[in-house]
C-alpha cells in the first residue's frame, strides 16, 4: 500500500513539475502574448528581406513625449534600400524585441490610431521597392522568432531615471540584423491564435 501511495505522489509531483516548466523558462509567470505579426513558419510562398535595423528610443521628459526613430536597410536579390520611420508618443519600456519589430512592421500593432498611417506608409514603401503589385491590402510583413539577431546597443541617458531600457536589454539605441518576410495576407498564420 505504501508503494502505491509513493507512486501516486511521484506521478503528482511529476505532473506539477511538467506544468510549471514553461512558466519557469518564461520568467516565472504565464508566457507573454505573441505579437500579431509573428509566425512560427512563414511558408513556402514567403519572400525574405534581410538587412539591419537601427532603432533609437527617445524616452521623453516632462515636456516632450517619448518617440522612436527607425532606420532600416533591407536587401533582396542584390537590390538594397533604406527606409525611415518616426513613431511619436511611443514607449518601449519593458517591450520585448519581437513586439518592437511588429510595432514597426504591422500598422495595426502600434497601439495608437494616429500611428497606423505612419506604419502603413512605411510598409507600403518597402513593398513598392521590392515587390511589384504587392500592397498592404494583399501582403503582410511578418517575422519569425529568429528574425532579430546579433543585436547590440548602448545606453546613453541616466539609468537612474528608469527610462533607458528597451525590454530587458538596458539599451536605448539598438543596431542589429533583421529578417522580415512578405507573404500573401490570406496565407498568414500568426503564432498568436487570437490575431486576425
Amino acid at each position: 500500500m505504501k508503494s502505491v501511495k509513493l507512486i501516486v505522489l511521484t506521478i503528482g509531483i511529476f505532473v506539477l513539475f511538467v506544468s510549471l516548466v514553461p512558466q519557469v523558462f518564461a520568467g516565472g509567470g504565464p508566457a507573454a502574448t505573441d505579437p500579431c505579426c509573428l509566425t512560427i513558419n512563414p511558408g513556402g510562398g514567403a519572400l525574405a528581406l534581410k538587412g539591419t535595423l537601427a532603432l533609437v528610443y527617445y524616452p521623453g521628459d516632462s515636456v516632450n513625449p517619448p518617440y522612436v526613430d527607425v532606420t532600416l536597410r533591407l536587401e533582396r536579390s542584390g537590390n538594397q534600400a533604406f527606409f525611415r520611420l518616426n513613431l511619436p508618443d511611443l514607449s518601449l519600456i519593458g517591450v520585448p524585441d519581437n513586439q518592437v519589430l511588429c510595432t514597426i512592421f504591422n500598422p495595426y500593432e502600434t497601439g495608437n490610431p494616429d500611428r497606423i498611417p505612419l506604419v502603413n506608409d512605411f510598409v507600403e514603401q518597402i513593398l513598392e521597392t521590392f515587390f511589384t503589385g504587392k500592397t498592404t491590402d494583399n501582403t503582410r510583413l511578418v517575422i519569425t522568432p529568429s528574425s532579430a539577431s546579433d543585436y547590440q546597443g548602448s545606453e546613453y541617458c541616466n539609468p537612474a531615471d528608469g527610462n533607458c531600457n528597451i525590454g530587458d536589454t538596458g539599451r536605448i539605441s539598438t543596431l542589429g540584423d533583421v529578417t522580415v518576410f512578405a507573404i500573401d495576407s490570406s496565407n498568414f498564420k500568426p503564432a498568436n491564435s487570437t490575431c486576425q
